[in-house]
């Protein structure tokens, strides 16, 4: 991962979390830093190459879950590279 410059970052949460012994109620958060675009295409015209039909080669995806006995929950961390 050296040389590398991160452009973007998408953290998405979700799930059901209470203080109680019930969750019934969801949540969902999104927050987003910079753009998952690819810098490279808007300046020098380079497209990225796709790998397996529709993932991007600049775009990294990290997911994670958990469940406890007060709910579950899963965070998605979506990167993007240049």
């Amino acid at each position: 991962m050296k040389n590398i410059h991160l452009t973007g970052i998408n953290l998405e949460a979700k799930g059901r979390l209470t203080r109680r012994m019930t969750a019934s109620r969801s949540v969902y958060k999104l927050k987003s830093k910079g753009s998952l675009k690819n810098i490279w295409n808007f300046f020098y015209n380079i497209g990225t190459s796709l790998i397996r039909g529709i993932f991007k080669s600049n775009i990294n995806y990290t997911s994670s879950t958990s469940k406890n006995r007060n709910g579950a929950y899963g965070i998605t961390c979506t990167t993007s590279t240049n």
